[in-house]
């Protein structure tokens, strides 16, 4: 109960927060969906929760944001769903449609629960994202400047970049190794993130150490495997 000091009618923070809650909580009584771009995913792999950072950006900027909380049992089903569905794990930077519930809390404050998250929203996302990123190579005229590259009758210099402990990449080195017509080749590792926001840095890194030194080469092979379509949307990025 409020209490009065100098006639002045005087509420704890306790008072105003339990009020808060109350109100919305009578507002919002059921779920809604909600579009968003998950700015952070924030997962906790001891506890299994998740606690987004949610913003929506407009020319650049950030014109809204708010926290969010994904319990366990709801991000497993729904990270489940997206690396069957969309190929991708749920991550940092990915554009979602989310249903969702207000929750308030006297000590954690205002936040989103996400309940379920609309898959082929972010599947047609990252499908436009591939298409705008094809339309600019067409438009810079470099569409087909690998196509048109003259290789050697026998490449037999080879620039690698993968992960030294791909499966894909040992497979690799086995073929060319144990050749039936007892070829010899020479091949080096530029060792490169494959997957993942940091990859498309790595990879650009990796292509630029080899082009320094690209006459020592006949040709670059980008390498990965043992994770199926999952975290190809890096190679996406027009850059």
């Amino acid at each position: 109960m409020p209490e009065k000091i100098n006639n002045k009618t005087i509420f704890s923070l306790l008072e105003v927060t339990q009020s808060v809650k109350k109100t919305l909580s009578e507002r919002y009584k059921s779920s809604f969906w909600v579009k968003a771009e998950m700015n952070k995913l924030n997962h906790y792999p001891q506890s299994g929760h998740c606690y987004p950072e949610l913003v929506e950006k407009k020319d650049g900027k950030i014109i809204a944001q708010m926290k969010a909380n994904l319990w366990k049992d709801d991000y497993n089903k729904i990270s489940n769903n997206f690396q069957r569905i969309v190929k991708e794990p749920l991550k940092d930077g990915i554009k979602i449609l989310f249903c969702a519930k207000i929750t308030f809390h006297p000590t954690y404050g205002l936040s989103l629960r996400i309940m379920d998250i609309d898959t082929s929203y972010s599947l047609g996302d990252l499908e436009k994202e591939k298409a705008e990123t094809i339309e600019k190579i067409k438009k810079e005229g470099i569409y087909n400047n690998n196509k048109e590259q003259k290789l050697p009758l026998l490449p037999k210099r080879i620039a690698i970049i993968s992960v030294q402990t791909s499966k894909g990449y040992s497979d690799f080195i086995k073929v060319i190794e144990e050749n039936s017509w007892g070829y010899k080749f020479f091949h080096l590792l530029f060792p490169s993130l494959l997957q993942g926001e940091k990859a498309v840095d790595s990879l650009i890194n990796q292509l630029q150490r080899i082009k320094r030194v690209k006459t020592h080469f006949d040709v670059v092979a980008i390498i990965r495997g043992g994770g199926g379509d999952i975290g190809l949307s890096c190679y996406n990025n027009f850059y």
